[in-house]
């Protein structure tokens, strides 16, 4: 039990870390060093993943009181990644239609890229995982 209380404080690292390069690394191409409003929206859609980060770190602390966040732990992952796969797919009809540069493009794709593969690889943590060893 001691690597699953570790894997869940590490995810819950992951998550405040994905957060943090998901909205830098598209803040950071703004004209002029000024942040258009457009990244305010993106934090405010993507805040709410930081509810995850708590939920992995209360799991991974207090497992018999909040093993019920399991299940949503796992919509969650599965959420960002049905939402992170298109969002690759329009960064890369950005590139195509010249609306993105190539090496803004390689810089978010292999961000992007790494964040959906840790994404993946926690799913799978999670849903390797039985409710009955979280339950009261």
């Amino acid at each position: 039990m001691p690597l699953v209380k570790t894997l869940f404080l590490i995810a819950a690292g992951w998550e405040l870390i994905r957060f943090a390069v998901l909205y830098l690394l598209f803040a950071t191409h703004g004209a002029g060093g000024v942040i258009p409003v457009d990244y305010f929206i993106t934090l405010w859609f993507g805040a709410p993943q930081l509810a995850l980060a708590a939920a992995f770190l209360f799991t991974g602390l207090f497992p018999q009181r909040y093993g019920v966040y399991l299940n949503l732990l796992r919509l969650g992952k599965l959420l960002a990644l049905f939402s992170g796969m298109p969002a690759l797919v329009v960064e890369l009809t950005a590139v195509l239609s010249g609306e993105l540069p190539g090496v803004a493009f390689g810089t978010r794709m292999l961000a992007g890229g790494g964040v959906l593969a840790v994404d993946l690889l926690l799913l799978v943590f999670l849903l390797s995982l039985r409710n009955e060893e979280y339950a009261e």
